[in-house]
């Protein structure tokens, strides 16, 4: 018979020196920042410089990071970190929420808005557009990773993540995802441009809230448990947490509503009215600068500002997020990662306390507190 699947089982580490590892996961969050701030470049042509354009790159890469990582801790396992608060700041050892990362921004724009004098809603309304750019990149790096996709399917187009020792082909919900982000974008592009870069108030806004978590929330019925807790419910974490978004979403639209259509606004030149000066030049083209001194050229927004991608890669190139393998059991005082050894053609699990020891399934010690074994079958057992 023809297997149609495909076989997934790239690693998700570029390559490593020393203690150091580049993983395709943080070069794609990387990308996922540098690629949307010239997306976003593109759009602000006459609305915002290319230094401010810079800046909110910085705002949104702490953000984003800073956000995603509590929500992670917070959404998910919150009496571990209240317990563990130091290791809040360990985001190399995995652990980021889509969530948590939208709650950042959130508040990074805040932020941001308040430095440049501009109201709240105007930023959202600009910023959110790219956004969707920033999601394609993410959502490939999950895929790099094997990780968050979804429950077994017949369709030819399922993968079959090898690194997990699957045999049975899954969706793909990661390519899902960000092929629909990558759709998002152009949606909201073509409808900022339609309106001539002046829509209403908080119109873009709603639209993206309700085109992405009307979407995440649907999507989820597809996509694997990421917690074990999350077994038992009707709705999963990640559903409960896009309520909130889709409401925010709806409101918003409908605040719009009442909204005028922004005026169009003449951004004034430098150069003045016809004066005496000027006369001599013709009309009003501007004189000559005093004393031969040349006036300061702008920043072009089609330059690359390569300065800031050095550090966009540096604080990202080591992100990865939590593979199946590195589960954490988070009722006890002990952490407990279950790992597994290759032996020939048979597979050993085996869980490792916080000073290193290594405990097979059976010999456990009993001052060691484990809620469960990770089994080749991909089954919790307590």
């Amino acid at each position: 018979m023809l297997d149609l699947f495909i076989h997934w089982s790239v690693s998700p580490e570029v390559f490593s020196v020393g203690g150091f590892t580049v993983r395709w996961y943080g070069i794609l969050y990387a990308c996922a920042f540098i690629v949307s701030s010239w997306a976003f470049k593109e759009l602000m042509q006459t609305d915002m410089s290319a230094e401010r354009v810079n800046q909110i790159l910085v705002y949104m890469i702490l953000g984003t990071i800073i956000g995603a990582r509590i929500g992670d801790c917070f959404f998910y396992h919150p009496l571990y970190y209240l317990q563990h608060p130091l290791e809040i700041v360990a985001v190399w050892k995995g652990g980021l929420s889509s969530h948590g990362g939208a709650c950042g921004i959130l508040i990074a724009l805040y932020l941001f808005s308040r430095k440049i004098k501009k109201p709240y809603i105007w930023v959202l309304d600009r910023v959110v557009i790219v956004i969707g750019v920033a999601g394609f990149f993410i959502r490939m790096g999950n895929l790099a990773n094997s990780e968050i996709y979804g429950i077994e399917t017949a369709l030819p187009w399922g993968f079959i993540f090898e690194r997990n020792h699957e045999t049975l082909p899954k969706h793909p919900t990661q390519i899902y995802e960000a092929l629909y982000y990558a759709l998002t974008y152009a949606i909201l592009r073509f409808v900022y441009r339609r309106y001539r870069n002046r829509p209403k108030p908080f119109f873009m806004f709603g639209l993206f809230l309700l085109m992405v978590f009307v979407f995440r929330f649907c999507i989820e019925f597809i996509k694997n448990p990421q917690e074990d807790f999350e077994e038992s419910m009707l709705f999963n974490m990640g559903q409960w947490l896009s309520v909130p978004f889709i409401l925010a979403g709806i409101a918003s639209l409908i605040i719009s509503r009442r909204q005028k259509t922004a005026p169009l606004i003449v951004k004034p030149t430098d150069t003045p009215l016809r004066n005496v000066s000027s006369v001599h030049h013709g009309g009003n083209v501007p004189p000559p600068p005093p004393n031969g001194i040349k006036p300061k050229k702008k920043k072009s927004h089609k330059s690359v500002d390569m300065h800031m991608f050095i550090p966009v890669f540096l604080l990202t190139a080591v992100l990865h997020t939590t593979h199946a393998q590195e589960r954490i059991d988070l009722s006890g005082e002990w952490r407990f990662a279950a790992d597994r050894e290759e032996t020939g053609q048979q597979q050993a699990w085996f869980g490792k306390d916080l000073n290193g020891t290594v405990h097979l399934p059976g010999s456990m010690p009993e001052n060691l507190k484990i809620s469960f074994f990770l089994t080749p079958d991909k089954h919790y057992i307590g």
